[in-house]
Formats: structure tokens, sequence, C-alpha cells
């Protein structure tokens, strides 16, 4: 029953997001990339970029997990997990005024929503950046980094932080859980319409959480207040509709 909702939102989620769901002659389900601007100034497939030009890096992904972890030398590298795809269905992406832009694939593309729809993306970022993810269907996974701000969106999926430093940290989600391990945070808002909510907080982080709850419990306590950790430096605020929240 899991499994059979969890598709329900996938398709849900195609039909209204940056890719549209059709369906061939075959009767195979197919995605579409909608056109984006700029297209001739893009380039194509892996590449490794020098973080030192970079201060922002945009990624919008449909289909696919996302794995971000932060570079150990200036050389940041960008690959897909599938190798021989179609020129048309490799990804794009250009640096332009400091900032690295990353697009899923080719625009106007049409693909199998079953596997070719399911590549997957390793991307390496320096620390101290501005970090702005989609991802339509599929998780974001990020390992040991330090951000500046984080702006993350997925529409069905999880979002996994491990030891995570941001200023500023902005994750919403429609459908899926969040677990994040976070060391250092100024302010931060995490929401998920469908999903519970885990929260660490490393190296004994103070903060302030405002939370709100429809279904589900704060720590076992009541839906909807406020709750000091230590100095309560950070200003938190977490909402789930369906789920608990758990800090620890």
């Amino acid at each position: 029953m899991k499994k059979m909702f969890v598709l329900l939102c996938m398709v849900c989620s195609l039909c209204i997001s940056g890719c549209s769901r059709e369906k061939n002659e075959n009767n195979v389900s197919t995605f579409h990339n909608e056109d984006y601007a700029f297209v001739d100034s893009y380039s194509i497939g892996d590449f490794e970029y020098n973080g030192s030009q970079v201060k922002k890096v945009e990624c919008n992904w449909l289909i696919g997990s996302i794995e971000i972890v932060q570079a150990e030398k200036n050389i940041c590298s960008v690959k897909e997990n599938v190798k021989g795809l179609d020129e048309d269905y490799k990804l794009r992406w250009k640096l332009e005024d400091e900032v690295l832009k990353i697009q899923y694939c080719a625009p106007d593309f049409r693909g199998k929503l079953k596997g070719e729809g399911l590549k997957s993306l390793r991307l390496e970022i320096p620390s101290n950046i501005d970090l702005e993810v989609k991802n339509d269907v599929g998780s974001i996974i990020l390992r040991d980094c330090t951000l500046q701000s984080g702006n993350f969106q997925i529409d069905v999926g999880d979002f996994n932080a491990y030891n995570l430093s941001a200023s500023s940290l902005n994750t919403s989600i429609d459908v899926g859980a969040m677990d994040i391990s976070l060391k250092s945070n100024k302010i931060g808002i995490l929401e998920t319409n469908v999903g519970s909510i885990h929260l660490y907080l490393l190296d004994n982080m103070g903060a302030t959480i405002n939370y709100s709850i429809g279904t589900g419990k704060f720590n076992d306590k009541d839906k909807k207040g406020n709750q000091v950790f230590g100095d309560g430096a950070s200003m938190l605020s977490l909402r789930t509709d369906t789920g608990s929240i758990q800090v620890d």
C-alpha cells in the first residue's frame, strides 16, 4: 500500500512540476522537460570546476537522487551515475558571474519514466557558498557541508543532511521526510506537508524551536508551541501537516 501511495504521488508530481507526464503510442509513460533560457550557453555532461570561482550553485533536477558533498580540494567534480547516456539526456551546466547552474537534461526533452528516468547526480561543492537545489521526484542528501545559505525544494522524496552547517536553511517538501544533523545555524525553516522531521542538534548547538503539527506530536508533546534547547541562539521554524517532529 505504501509503495502504491508513493508511486501515485510521483505521478501527480510529474504532472504539476517542471516536467509533464505523457504516454506514447506503446502506452509507455514518459516525462517531458520544459524549456529554459539561454540554451546555447550551457555545456553538456559530467565536468569539473574550480570551486574558488563559485559563490553560488543552482541545481534543477527532475527525477532521481542528488548526493551533495563538500570537496576536499579546489577542483570539484559533478557526475551522473549512468554512463553512455544519449546526448539530449545528459545534464547541462554553465558557470557565469560566479554562479554555477545545472539542468537535468536538454530542454524540451522527452524520456521514459522508468529506466532512463532514474539517473542520479553526485555534486561536489566548495565551502561557504549559497546553494539552491530543486528535485521534483527523488531524495537530496548532503554530507559534511558548510554553507552560507541552503535552499532546498522537493516535490516527492526525502531530505537527509549529515553534519550540516548553514547560516540560513530553508527546506520544503510536499511528500517526504527530513533527517538532519545540524552543527551550526542562525535561522531556518523546515516544512513538509506529508512526512516526519527528525532534527539532531550537534556539538551542544542551542536553538529556539517554533513548531506546528497537524497530525502527530513534537517530542511527544503538544502540536504547536515553542521549545528552547541550550542557549536558544538558532531560530528554527518546523512544520508538518501529517507526521511527527523529533528534536534531539
